[in-house]
């Protein structure tokens, strides 16, 4: 019980920035953020929980570094606000985050500094491409 209250510590130092309090509950396994069951919550703030719990473990496990997919099931607000707080991932000892979304063609890459961003497409033998970056 100790090892989980302080494994629960280490992850709230960087959930609670997010605005999140977890807590573990082992039998029956169950997972309680902000004193609600994680699955009360709808399928976007799941989502944004579960990338602060992803950037704790990565500072715990000294990997330093996270890899976003899906960051397009969210809005433009709510992905804006994501972006921003994943610049800030040193603030919790994750050195690089690896962000995937699908992006219409018609929409400008982000220019936010620190963000280095790139659009791929497939090439005629089905190889990803870089068809465009911005620093």
């Amino acid at each position: 019980d100790k090892a989980k209250g302080d494994f629960e510590g280490r992850i709230n130092q960087v959930t609670e920035k997010f605005g999140w309090v977890v807590r573990f509950e082992i039998d029956p396994w169950r997972v309680w953020v902000n004193q609600r069951p994680l699955e009360a919550y709808s399928e976007s703030q799941r989502f944004r929980i579960g990338i602060a719990v992803q950037m704790a473990v990565a500072a715990l496990s000294g990997l330093g570094f996270i890899v976003v997919d899906r960051l397009d099931m969210l809005d433009n607000q709510n992905r804006a606000e994501m972006t921003q707080l994943l610049l800030r991932a040193d603030e919790a000892d994750v050195q690089q985050v690896i962000i995937l979304a699908t992006r219409d063609e018609g929409i400008a890459l982000p220019a936010v500094e620190g963000l280095l961003a790139y659009r791929f497409a497939l090439d005629e033998q089905e190889r990803s491409q870089i068809v465009e970056g911005s620093r």
